[in-house]
């Protein structure tokens, strides 16, 4: 059966399997978009972000549908909840994943907007006093700008929409994969994440503390006091001008760079093939 004839068969005629495989992929994608709304779609509003959850939903349906192993069971009080559970991880997995590699480049913001001591006190955000608010605002929508440009939303709504191949709903329901597997997956993209703001904060951190030696032997040597504050300031001079000077390789990070990451990382764990056994009777031959 394809996907339009199905679709058309649930739509006429709903039973059970065919509206636990529709709940099931709602609470899967609405939590993805839930999860990942900071980082991808920061000044979307609930009502925008749950439109977009149920319009992914509903192209994703028909395939849900025919891939589901639900419709050949009998539908139970336990099994439904198990499936919503299933999905209900697989949404959060999928959205931290997504979130992770919007975040990666404002992770690295926060770290060197801590050194630099640039924060935003005008509150204008609750908690904006004695933050980082501003180098992390800065790079966050440098990442937000070049995934986007690369086509981030792109990959994002198409790797939604197909997870329903890859990962039938309600399949951790009677799968016997071990959760070891399933946790190694769902780390992968926030472990590179984590690495990719490091790489990207090292080389900012590395001129601070070079300029900071340098100013201490030239004040020491010159025997002045800068006065309060112009140390501070010239140090935040040097943490714009990188990020200005990297400004291009940081967008390029948050796009081309991610993507081939996180599509592998919404993929589904490898299962583990099970050796071929002969046909009995046959010699052992196939």
């Amino acid at each position: 059966m394809d996907a339009p004839t199905a679709l058309a068969t649930a739509l006429q005629n709903p039973t059970g399997p065919a509206l636990l495989v529709a709940a099931g992929l709602l609470v899967r994608v609405t939590l993805a978009f839930e999860t990942c709304a900071h980082g991808l779609l920061p000044t979307v509003d609930l009502k925008t972000r749950l439109a977009l959850g149920l319009i992914v939903t509903l192209a994703a349906l028909p395939t849900a549908l025919v891939a589901s192993p639900l419709a050949s069971v009998g539908i139970g009080l336990t099994l439904a909840l198990g499936v919503i559970a299933g999905e209900t991880c697989l949404g959060l997995c999928l959205g931290l994943a997504v979130a992770a590699a919007v975040s990666a480049v404002a992770w690295a913001g926060d770290l060197l907007g801590s050194i630099a001591g640039l924060a935003w006190e005008d509150g204008e955000e609750d908690g904006a006093a004695g933050s980082p608010a501003g180098i992390a605002r800065l790079a966050r929508w440098l990442a937000v700008g070049g995934f986007l440009a690369a086509g981030g939303l792109d990959v994002v709504l198409v790797s939604l929409t197909d997870s329903v191949r890859s990962m039938p709903i309600g399949f951790l329901a009677g799968s016997a994969m071990p959760w070891p597997a399933i946790e190694a997956w769902a780390l992968r993209m926030p472990a590179l994440a984590f690495g990719l703001a490091v790489s990207l904060a090292v080389p900012t951190v590395a001129a601070v503390l070079v300029f900071q030696l340098a100013a201490a032997i030239a004040l020491r040597t010159a025997s002045c006091d800068p006065g309060p504050g112009f140390l501070h300031a010239a140090t935040a001079l040097v943490v714009l001008a990188m990020i200005l000077v990297n400004a291009g390789a940081w967008s390029l990070s948050a796009g081309p760079r991610l993507l081939p990451s996180l599509a592998a990382s919404l993929a589904p764990p490898a299962h583990a093939p099970s050796p071929a056994v002969p046909p009995t009777g046959s010699g052992g031959r196939q």
